[in-house]
């Protein structure tokens, strides 16, 4: 809620928060008000519910899942769950599922990708035709095949920066930065557009200034992760742009013959 606020600052924005545990409702109505029920919420549209609106005509802009695949028993209650984030949307809506950044978070990132892919946005699966194209995957992939990471048993995964809270006085003073991984990925509820997609960015070696050479590995449209070495001597445009770029970027790179 506060990416979006920071974002889009519209007084008019509404939020709507389910969790099927009315502890969780609470404890997140509490943050927004600094720990004082009392206290007036920094959001002024906010509702929090158990469950999703059975009214089909209630549709919204952003719809956000974060942590919760993993917290279903089967793969059948996660397909009916995904059934439902995508039914909500509006029109040119995003659906944004976010999972932990290990092996176990990327598989379900995973799955769901490709529950869209065969199920939702296979135009072999629509009986309406006005539904066919209705969607495609925004971002991270720049591609609909099958994801080259997962051939390669590698976790397509991202991270942020966070200050731990000071919860705890342990005697030590620590105010290093951490990160925290994830995978994620963004579903858009149109059709796919037609225009050049650029590579993006998924892995890199730490980098070695030093020996001036940069080890870095991008997703490409055609479904393939490609190696780039640049250095120096070699691929010295392409080596500024990786030296500052960040993992998820994606970069304005021609792969045919890497330059």
């Amino acid at each position: 809620m506060w990416a979006s606020q920071r974002t889009w600052s519209n007084e008019s924005i509404g939020f709507l928060n389910i969790d099927s545990s009315s502890y969780m409702n609470t404890i997140a109505n509490l943050i927004t008000r600094d720990g004082i029920a009392s206290n007036s919420s920094c959001f002024k549209n906010m509702f929090f519910k158990r469950n999703f609106p059975k009214s089909d005509q209630e549709e919204y802009e952003l719809v956000t899942s974060a942590f919760t695949l993993f917290e279903l028993p089967d793969r059948a209650s996660r397909f009916q769950h995904l059934s439902l984030l995508w039914n909500k949307l509006k029109k040119d809506g995003y659906l944004v599922l976010v999972e932990n950044g290990n092996k176990n978070g990327f598989n379900l990132i995973n799955e769901a990708r490709e529950f869209f892919l065969k199920e939702i946005f296979n135009p072999k699966k629509i009986t309406n035709r006005a539904e066919i194209d209705n969607g495609h995957i925004f971002s991270p992939c720049p591609h609909s095949q099958t994801c080259p990471l997962v051939t390669e048993n590698l976790v397509c995964r991202f991270f942020v920066r966070f200050k731990p809270l000071k919860v705890y006085d342990w005697g030590k003073t620590n105010d290093t930065n951490k990160e925290f991984p994830y995978s994620y990925i963004v579903l858009k509820k149109s059709p796919l557009p037609e225009k050049k997609i650029w590579p993006r960015l998924v892995y890199r070696q730490p980098l070695n200034i030093q020996g001036g050479i940069i080890h870095s590995w991008l997703c490409t449209e055609d479904g393939n992760v490609e190696h780039l070495v640049a250095s120096k001597n070699r691929n010295k445009t392409s080596r500024s742009l990786l030296r500052y770029s960040k993992l998820g970027d994606s970069l304005p790179i021609h792969l045919d013959n890497k330059k």
